[in-house]
């Protein structure tokens, strides 16, 4: 005769799997709409809008600025220095600053392979074809900022901290070549400088005050200072406060189908520690509540008639 095991632990998970499925309607009344609508921390609108036709919008795109190197202007310089220089066989290959294949050099390309995938691979230039030029998309066009803005942001802060206002001088491309040198070289050499250096004949010039030009703006160094969105102010949208007193006005008819002991049983769900507490607000003692299964029934009852009576309000 063989006897039957039997895994408690997962025969309570699924007692307890069970009961959580039967009582959705629970859940339901632990978010029911009830008081003043709480506005949501976002400046959108919560209400789905979508009335974008797809046949409307097939065929639009977004208008980008394309930088091109070398530039309109860079290429008539290099025309106008008249510098031409030509190979064994007559062929143009620069031009000023400008160089030209003479159909044998390649540049680096990107094509989609087989498997959908983008491949590097050497691009023959055509004869005549002009070297080194670049291009990439830059912004979308109308996407910039304001040149005007930002000048009355830079006078502000200059009338503020009252310091002339001086030009802005973009920083070049170009980095330092040469040997680099440690701390300790840098400062030998630095002291082999002062050592030979005559005080007295020295020049000091002070510069004005002056405030920081590194970035686009004189605020991007004062971030303190800016006000930014934070995305919880203002009031909710029409649309979100009618649909929060629909939805309250709806909780209100389905609990009015409700019986009072039900209600009771629901209410002490929300902070009962077991089973005993939800028998003992539908009336029932301790003992028949806990060992009797008297709490389970009675939430399971509240459960189902909470769940009646939003079917016949929806």
């Amino acid at each position: 005769m063989r006897t039957a095991m039997v895994n408690h632990k997962t025969a309570k998970r699924s007692r307890h799997s069970t009961m959580a499925e039967q009582l959705t309607a629970l859940l339901a009344y632990r978010n029911r709409p009830e008081g003043d609508p709480a506005p949501t921390q976002t400046n959108w609108s919560a209400t789905p809008a979508n009335d974008n036709s797809p046949d409307d919008i097939a065929d639009l795109r977004a208008e980008r600025l394309r930088e091109i190197t070398p530039s309109i202007d860079a290429i008539m310089r290099s025309v106008a220095m008249g510098d031409i220089e030509r190979n064994d066989r007559g062929q143009i290959v620069r031009i000023g600053s400008l160089r030209f294949s003479d159909g044998t050099q390649t540049e680096r390309a990107y094509a989609i392979g087989p498997d959908g995938k983008i491949v590097r691979y050497d691009a023959r230039m055509s004869t005549g074809a002009m070297m080194d030029t670049r291009e990439k998309a830059k912004v979308e066009a109308g996407g910039g900022d304001n040149p005007q803005e930002a000048i009355e942001s830079d006078r502000y802060f200059s009338a503020m901290f009252g310091v002339k206002l001086s030009a802005r001088v973009s920083a070049g491309r170009n980095k330092r070549t040469g040997k680099s040198y440690t701390p300790d070289e840098a400062q030998a050499m630095l002291d082999v400088a002062w050592a030979n250096t005559d005080p007295a004949k020295v020049t000091y010039t002070r510069f004005p005050v002056g405030l920081p030009r590194a970035g686009a703006r004189i605020a991007d160094s004062f971030l303190g200072m800016r006000k930014t969105g934070g995305g919880s102010g203002g009031s909710m949208a029409w649309s979100d406060i009618s649909t929060a007193l629909v939805e309250r006005e709806t909780w209100a008819a389905t609990v009015a189908y409700l019986s009072e002991r039900d209600v009771a049983v629901l209410d002490a769900a929300m902070e009962a520690g077991s089973m005993a507490d939800v028998g003992c607000a539908a009336g029932q003692t301790r003992q028949y509540a806990d060992k009797r299964s008297g709490g389970s029934r009675a939430l399971k009852a509240a459960n189902d008639n909470l769940a009646s009576a939003i079917k016949l309000t929806a």
